[in-house]
């Protein structure tokens, strides 16, 4: 395969996951870390047709939650893009909560909860819906 295609394909696969994780255009920094990891580390094994995800733009934290229990390669990599993301100064707001509120706290935790679950369905919703993202 050509280095600056697969180079290519690994930006546009670090923007979209960035993007659905933050919901703010990558850093590129961060995508050329994230080009830079994958090119070190090549071992990974496909389980999952990550372009198709892409080209479809399914919802990949549904996904990830629904695919948690199989230690797919698409948590490894929204796990990536969240630890290059933690160096990142701009990111800062997004990685830390400085309020100090017990309510405000409360609700966070039950909006995540409540959040969490419908993601969860709405991933084994895709994944029926969806099964050419999985690879055999």
């Amino acid at each position: 395969m050509n280095p600056s295609f697969h180079a290519e394909k690994l930006k546009k696969e670090a923007v979209f996951l960035f993007g659905s994780l933050f919901s703010c255009k990558s850093p590129d920094t961060l995508n050329q870390r994230y080009i830079d990891y994958h090119q070190r580390n090549k071992h990974q094994e496909k389980q999952i047709d990550i372009e198709y995800i892409i080209n479809k733009s399914l919802d990949v934290e549904a996904l990830e939650l629904a695919l948690r229990s199989k230690n797919s390669i698409l948590t490894e990599k929204l796990l990536i893009i969240i630890r290059l993301a933690e160096v990142e100064p701009l990111l800062f707001a997004s990685m830390v909560n400085q309020k100090d509120c017990f309510l405000f706290a409360f609700l966070s935790l039950f909006y995540f909860l409540i959040r969490s679950i419908y993601k969860k369905i709405k991933g084994q919703t895709i994944l029926w819906r969806h099964s050419k993202c999985m690879m055999q």
